[in-house]
């Protein structure tokens, strides 16, 4: 996911340290551990079958364990958006041919 937060490599960098303390924060671990437990008690009604009306409700219910999960993970996909990216190189398997070695006329 593009989140086109950062504007340049030093926003980036500075942006992959505040989210690289912000993981070691102890508040942090304690918003980690409610996210986890959600999804944990949301899983549970999946597997216990809770009443659902509709199978719409079950997809939501998936759903919203998925998004638990993102949002727990939310710093360590925004460090890799930090990553800086080296430039692409030209991988044209059709470019222009190896330069082919002259042999001497003998």
């Amino acid at each position: 996911m593009d989140y086109a937060i950062f504007k340049n490599d030093k926003e980036k960098n500075e942006g992959r340290e505040a989210l690289a303390s912000l993981t070691e924060h102890p508040g942090w671990k304690l918003i980690a551990m409610a996210l986890q437990l959600n999804a944990e008690h949301f899983a549970q009604q999946l597997k216990e079958k809770q009443d659902f009306d509709n199978l719409e409700q079950v997809y939501a219910m998936q759903d919203r364990i998925d998004d638990l999960g993102t949002f727990q993970n939310l710093p360590a996909i925004l460090i890799k958006e930090t990553e800086i990216e080296p430039p692409e190189e030209d991988s044209d398997p059709y470019g222009s041919p190896a330069p082919q070695e002259t042999q001497p006329n003998l």
